[in-house]
C-alpha cells in the first residue's frame, strides 16, 4: 500500500489528507482520507475511483512455478557426490567429416575426490532413458527435461555455450537428488 501525505504535489485542497492507494484485482483505486491535522478549518472526502468490494473465495495468482517441488530431505542421503560442473566442452575430431563434441564433467564425491569423465550428449540422453525405465514413478518428476537435441549450428561457441549450462543443471539435479543420485543408472553412467 502507497501512502502520500502533506506537500507532496498534490492541490492545496488535498494537502492535510492522507491519499492511501490500494491494489485491487479489476484496477487500482485511490480515496482521500481526512488526515488528523490542527487546521480547524472544513474538510472533506472526496473519492477519487469508488472502493470496489473485496472478493472472497478468489485465489491470488502464484509466483511460483508449478514445477518447484519442496520435499523433506534431511534423511540418509543414497547419492554419492556433493557437487556436479560441467565446466567445458571439447571438438574431437574434424567438425566437417564426423567430428563430435564431448562435455567435461566434473564430480565431487562425498570422498572428498574429484572424479573427471567427458560424455557426448548422447551419454547425457542414454542416462535419462535409463533413469525413466528404472526408478520409480514418483521421482520422475524430478528429473528436469533434457536441452533438445538440434544439428543446426551445433559447433556454435555460443550454442555450447548455452548447452553446456543446461546440462550442468540437468545433471545437478539427477546426480545431487538424495535418491536419484545413488541410482544404479547413474553409478554405471559415471563409471561406463
Amino acid at each position: 500500500m502507497t501512502s502520500i501525505t502533506e506537500d507532496q504535489g498534490l492541490p492545496t485542497s488535498y494537502q492535510s489528507r492522507l491519499i492511501l492507494l490500494a491494489p485491487d484485482h479489476e484496477s487500482d483505486s485511490e480515496e482521500i482520507f481526512n488526515a488528523p491535522s490542527g487546521d480547524q478549518h472544513q474538510s472533506r472526502s472526496v473519492p477519487i475511483a469508488a472502493p470496489q468490494p473485496i472478493q472472497t473465495g478468489r485465489r491470488t495468482p502464484s509466483l511460483f512455478s508449478n514445477e518447484i517441488w519442496l520435499e523433506d530431505n534431511t534423511g540418509n542421503s543414497q547419492n554419492f557426490a556433493t557437487s556436479v560442473t560441467v565446466p567445458g566442452w571439447s571438438t574431437v575430431g574434424d567438425t566437417r567429416a564426423g567430428g563430435y563434441i564431448v562435455y567435461d564433467c566434473t564430480i565431487t564425491l562425498k570422498s572428498g575426490n574429484e572424479v573427471r569423465i567427458l560424455k557426448r550428449f548422447s551419454a547425457f540422453e542414454a542416462l535419462a532413458h535409463d533413469l525413466e525405465h528404472s526408478i520409480s514413478r514418483a521421482l520422475l518428476h524430478n528429473i528436469p527435461p533434457l536441452p533438445s537435441k538440434t544439428t543446426l549450428g551445433k559447433y556454435r561457441p555460443s550454442f555450447l555455450e548455452k548447452r553446456r549450462k543446461q546440462l550442468e543443471t540437468w545433471l545437478a539435479a539427477v546426480m545431487l537428488h538424495p535418491d536419484i543420485g545413488g541410482s544404479d543408472a547413474v553409478k554405471r553412467w559415471v563409471t561406463e
